[in-house]
């Protein structure tokens, strides 16, 4: 039986963080996970208001000068 894929979007401005990240999800055993990365807070905005892709949406706490609760 085949899982469905579950898509998440990371908005993070570090590719370190993004990397982490992709590397701890793919290490869930159960599911099968698409993990996308935005770095900028008008991608993200676009991403997320024109696009309903995403299962899971996960922001960074500092994004530039705004917080990913203000982009919420």
């Amino acid at each position: 039986m085949e899982m469905e894929t579950i898509s998440l979007l990371l908005v993070d401005d570090d590719e370190d963080d993004f990397i982490i990240f992709k590397e701890l999800i793919q290490g869930i055993p159960y599911g099968n996970y698409k993990v996308e990365w935005i770095s900028n807070i008008k991608s993200a905005e676009k991403a997320v208001l024109e696009n309903n892709k995403y299962d899971i949406l996960v922001f960074d706490y500092r994004i530039g000068e705004i917080t990913g609760i203000d982009l919420m």
